[in-house]
């Protein structure tokens, strides 16, 4: 089995996996389903992931059965790092922020499988595709800040909501998450979490981009990127 052959594998199995994880996350055909569950960016995140990877997978197989190459298929890498950047972002925020509330508050929750995948498998799958099967030194250092935006549309699509919906089920405030809570902490602490966030990001993209340029000059033969 040749490098093709496993990316085909391996992407398959990450788009049904991350896509069944989000949907028993979502449960839209539960008496209980809200449509509110899909404000969290875990939920817009994976979904993005999914869709992604589908497409990914489509034209890996179409690649396979016409023999059109025998490196695996690659799809709009510089928007592929953005993906891994938003689902990545899902992971670190969760397992850094949110998961020792969660544990403590809901252990059995907590270890449920499909919670498990969206917070923390999905974006180490992903990872692990880019490094694994994907195509080193594509990346551009603009790349770093536009990988920026897929968060903030979020934010931007957050406070837009917040003042005409709902508090979310369970909480008294009508954002989703304790740390963008302006009617909770107010917007001065919020401000200073989401500049804490972003520059974590911001180094994240970096270290993101440094480590694709260097694998890029260990699998060229010449040491140059293109």
């Amino acid at each position: 089995m040749n490098r093709q052959h496993g990316a085909l594998i391996f992407r398959t199995f990450l788009c049904a996996a991350s896509a069944t994880a989000t949907l028993f996350q979502i449960r839209p055909f539960s008496p209980s389903f809200s449509p509110v569950i899909l404000s969290y960016f875990t939920i817009q995140s994976n979904i993005l992931v999914s869709v992604y990877f589908l497409f990914l997978s489509i034209r890996s197989w179409k690649e396979l059965i016409r023999h059109e190459s025998q490196e695996p298929a690659t799809l709009t890498p510089r928007f592929k790092g953005a993906v891994t950047m938003a689902i990545m972002l899902t992971g670190i925020v969760y397992m850094t922020l949110l998961a020792p509330g969660h544990l403590a508050s809901d252990p059995r929750s907590f270890f449920n499988l499909s919670n498990l995948f969206v917070h923390g498998l999905t974006p180490l799958m992903v990872l692990l595709d880019w490094f694994l099967f994907s195509k080193k030194g594509l990346f551009l250092k603009k790349d770093i800040f536009l990988w920026t935006l897929i968060p903030i549309v979020y934010l931007t699509f957050i406070i837009i909501r917040a003042q005409f919906a709902e508090p979310f089920p369970g909480s008294s405030s009508r954002y989703p998450y304790a740390f963008i809570a302006i009617d909770t902490y107010g917007l001065s602490q919020v401000l200073l979490n989401l500049l804490v966030i972003s520059i974590i990001y911001i180094c994240i993209g970096w270290g993101y981009y440094a480590l694709d340029r260097t694998l890029r000059k260990k699998e060229s033969p010449t040491g140059n990127s293109p």
